[in-house]
């Protein structure tokens, strides 16, 4: 017997490019290079993963927004 989901429960986003070897897919959302990420990062933010509860993508691969906090911030404790 083969188990699955009905709807997806998960997806890539091809958020950016972070080598040369391959054209692999990849975002244009300049706000979202690897060195602006790594500087947000720095910066204490965190991509909100909560952002995404109940999203259904459109396909396996699908290039969305990020939504960021602050890395104090904990969903799960509401500080």
């Amino acid at each position: 017997m083969i188990m699955f989901y009905e709807r997806s429960v998960t997806f890539c986003a091809p958020i950016n490019r972070v080598q040369d070897v391959y054209q692999n897919r990849a975002g244009e959302n300049i706000a979202h290079t690897s060195e602006h990420l790594a500087e947000l990062f720095s910066e204490g933010k965190r991509i909100n993963i909560l952002s995404f509860s109940g999203f259904i993508p459109q396909s396996c691969h699908q290039e969305v927004e990020l939504m960021f906090e602050d890395e104090s911030y904990n969903p799960l404790r509401g500080k």
